[in-house]
């Protein structure tokens, strides 16, 4: 029997705004990867240069983002419909299930 907990460590990004904002973020983040990394490193010499301290400032946020993940309630399917997931310990465990090799791995520096 499933029950229903309300943990003090998981965050609802229904309620808190700062999710949506953090999503904007993420989304730049995302295109300067997709864009800027492969000229990077395909043509820029590995130095100490504004690309560099750009590039690494972005694996900082999808760090953030990584720790950010072990928090963040889901949605789930439930007889009634759907509703967010509030155990904490399912959240981490679904997180490390699924996409968080994932996200370790493309959040390793390239150079």
């Amino acid at each position: 029997r499933r029950r229903y907990v309300n943990s003090n460590w998981v965050i609802n990004p229904e309620r808190h705004r700062i999710i949506e904002r953090w999503d904007l973020i993420m989304v730049v983040a995302l295109i300067y990867v997709a864009i800027i990394v492969p000229v990077q490193v395909s043509l820029v010499d590995s130095e100490l240069n504004a690309f560099f301290a750009v590039s690494l400032f972005v694996d900082m946020i999808f760090l953030a983002d990584m720790v950010l993940q072990f928090f963040l309630m889901y949605p789930i399917r439930t007889s009634f419909g759907h509703t967010l997931e509030t155990e904490h310990r399912r959240i981490v465990r679904r997180y490390l299930r699924g996409w968080f090799g994932i996200d370790a791995v493309s959040t390793i520096p390239v150079d």
